[in-house]
Parts: structure tokens; sequence; C-alpha cells
């Protein structure tokens, strides 16, 4: 029996974490709770007068079989009205001038019916959960003088602590963004085409708590700059997007 308790109320728990991409953003979802088409036929054959499960079931398998078939051929198909299964090309097509053999196959994707969204209107948040993924600067230490003062000796070491710090993946790096200040007097950071990357060689420690590095020999002395971590993992796993932390700003010394 599939149990309905948690949702009876209409209230749909959430989960927000810090969108990367985006100052004071978060991206949102709704935690799964996936029920089994075995728990499902089981609830159908309870509300259900004259069949039995393994009735619906067949009943369910013809239908699979005829929406791939469908599929299969070309066609966007209806699905029990509550919205449309249809093809996309998977990923994008690296031409100009396609050709056939430039499509790598095929996606499905499904668009909900207006009419079965209506079914969900008046469900509202039951709680927020937030879950921390990004990585968190607590200090940067000169390893030079082992204070963290907000100060660096050029051309020696640097060290970060705080907490999923670790960086791997497909995106992941420090760089120094060099702060500046506008006529307001707000800082502001470079573009991002400016920054200033450490070499991957130049990283002598990568830990989830403590990363250690040697500063990039074009840094220049007298300027401060924020440093810009950047990850695309989480306690081991690889993320879909990555996530960064921001540092307080340091100022580059003479050693």
């Amino acid at each position: 029996m599939i149990n309905t308790n948690d949702t009876a109320s209409n209230a749909i728990p959430v989960n927000v974490r810090a969108n990367p991409l985006k100052a004071n953003s978060v991206i949102a979802s709704v935690p799964r709770n996936t029920i089994s088409m075995d728990a499902v036929l089981n609830e159908a054959a309870t509300l259900t007068t004259g069949l039995d499960k393994y009735q619906i079931s067949h009943a369910a398998e013809i239908l699979k079989n005829i929406f791939t078939r469908l599929l299969r051929t070309g066609n966007a198909v209806n699905v029990l009205d509550m919205g449309t299964l249809y093809l996309v090309p998977t990923g994008g097509v690296d031409s100009a001038n396609p050709s056939t053999s430039d499509i790598r196959g095929f996606t499905a994707r499904f668009s909900t019916a207006a009419k079965f969204q209506k079914e969900l209107d008046g469900l509202t948040a039951a709680n927020i959960q937030i879950t921390e993924t990004n990585p968190i600067i607590t200090a940067v230490v000169n390893t030079h003088t082992k204070k963290a003062d907000g100060t660096l000796a050029a051309t020696f070491s640097a060290r970060l602590t705080g907490r999923k710090l670790k960086l791997g993946g497909e995106v992941c790096g420090l760089w120094f963004a060099e702060v500046t200040v506008d006529d307001d007097g707000n800082e502001k950071l470079v573009d991002e085409a400016d920054w200033i990357k450490v070499p991957d060689d130049y990283i002598t420690r990568n830990m989830p708590s403590e990363i250690s590095f040697d500063l990039p020999r074009n840094l220049e002395e007298g300027k401060s700059y924020k440093i810009i971590l950047r990850t695309s993992i989480a306690g081991g796993n690889a993320l879909k997007n990555f996530v960064q932390s921001v540092s307080p700003a340091v100022t580059v010394v003479a050693a």
C-alpha cells in the first residue's frame, strides 16, 4: 500500500542549495521518493473491482509497448492525458550544414499537459531543507609568516583552510581575482577573463579541509585579490555543476 500520509496536506518538502552561477540565489528541488511499479500496481488493484494486480500489470505492459513503438517511429504520444512524450536529438549538432550522421541519437522528453498541471495547483512547501554543497574557505594562511592576517608573501606559498575544499571534477581550480574599487567606493572583482589561475602543478596539497599551493609568479605586490575556488565534487561525488567559494581579500606583499 502506498503511504500518502506525508502529502495528504498538499505540502511538499523542498531542498535548496546555493546557485554557483548567481549570487544571492538558490536552486530548489523536491527530494525524490520514488514509488516502485509494483507498489503502484498493488495500489491500483485495491481501487479496482474485478481486476487483480496481474491483469492491470498486463494492460500497463501493453500500453508501454505501444508508447515505445510509436516513439520509435518518430511520433509524439499523449500519455494518459498527463502530457506528451516526445523525442529530441541527443546533444548539440556541431555543424553549420549537418547531415544525418551528425545526429548522435535521440532522448525522450515529457511535456506536462496544462489540464494535468492544474491537478497540482494548491501544493505548498512543507519545509525547506538547506543542502550545503558549496566549499567554505575559513582562512587564508600566509605560510611565510604562519599568519592569516590578510597578506600573502610574493613568490611564496599559501594555505586555504575550511570545509569541502577538495578540487576535482570537470571544472575545478584556484584563481586570483584582483579587487578594484568603483567610483562609489564599492569593491568589485575584475572580469573573469582577467583572473590569474594557479597552475595545477602549483597545488601541493588537495584535501577537503586544506589546500596548499604556490603563488602564481605574475601576482603584483601591493595589489589585493580574492581567491576563487571552484570544484565539481562534493563528498567524493561528482556534481553536475561546479560550486565555488570566494575568500576574503588578501594583499600580496614582499617576502
